[in-house]
């Protein structure tokens, strides 16, 4: 037992030897060049502009309440809202047969959440590193820390177009709150 300490006490105060590298040198790891990132930018863009040119009445009806529930400018709202696959769950609201309701939710989250790719209808980034986002949501898949503003139509079966969203859907906002009291 004495000797595997005494073994083990020689060997820690025995100057190691150096690291031998390998004689040959280490390939370059493949970096994607700048024109490969600003063609996926730029496509990306197109993307967002093609949504962008879709819509229409029934959408600047709601990204307009939403902007006002949560004191964002309307532009940064539509921006949210054409990030990822977004838009489609609005378009099915809208549409005969589709969902019941649509659910925004603006709250901090901490880096690229959800299923939204990383959908920012962003503040600046707050004191803890989290940024404040704007997406649309099932409200069940990520759990409400912020402002929900939701929009419920009276009848699925009916298509919701420009000159009846007025009639046939409606929006309330919930604020959650720890504090409760404090509201």
């Amino acid at each position: 037992m004495e000797q595997k300490e005494r073994a083990s006490q020689a060997s820690a105060t025995r100057p190691s030897k150096p690291t031998s590298y390998p004689s040959h040198p280490r390939p370059a790891q493949p970096i994607a060049p700048m024109e490969n990132i600003k063609e996926m930018q730029q496509k990306l863009k197109e993307e967002k502009e093609a949504k962008r040119a879709h819509l229409d009445g029934r959408h600047d009806y709601i990204l307009s309440i939403v902007s006002a529930c949560v004191n964002l400018e309307k532009n940064e709202v539509e921006d949210a809202v054409l990030e990822g696959n977004q838009i489609e769950r609005i378009d099915q609201f809208f549409s005969a047969g589709g969902f019941r309701h649509v659910m925004f939710y603006y709250q901090d989250m901490e880096g690229p959440e959800i299923g939204h790719e990383s959908s920012t209808g962003t503040n600046p980034v707050s004191a803890k590193g989290k940024k404040t986002k704007l997406f649309v949501t099932e409200g069940d898949d990520v759990a409400l820390t912020g402002i929900c503003v939701f929009f419920i139509r009276t009848n699925p079966s009916k298509a919701i177009n420009a000159d009846n969203i007025h009639r046939v859907s409606f929006f309330y906002m919930y604020l959650w709150s720890l504090d409760y009291k404090k509201l």
